[in-house]
């Protein structure tokens, strides 16, 4: 509530970038917890297992056909 309209979350979602940043400032509260599912690897890391996933899955995926 209160947040500038929006059309979907692409093409045309949010166009009044500051009103979204004010009424999400308006907003903000600190968590009081924070949870990690994978707190023994870095950010970096992450992308390049992902990264690796992908490109192994498209690998399989292109040798199947």
């Amino acid at each position: 509530m209160g947040f500038p309209p929006s059309r979907f979350l692409w093409r045309g979602g949010a166009s009044d970038l500051e009103g979204f940043q004010t009424q999400a400032l308006r907003h903000y509260s600190p968590a009081p917890v924070f949870y990690s599912a994978y707190s023994a690897y870095s950010l970096p890391n992450l992308l390049r297992f992902l990264q690796f996933r992908d490109q192994l899955a498209e690998a399989v995926s292109n040798s199947s056909q």
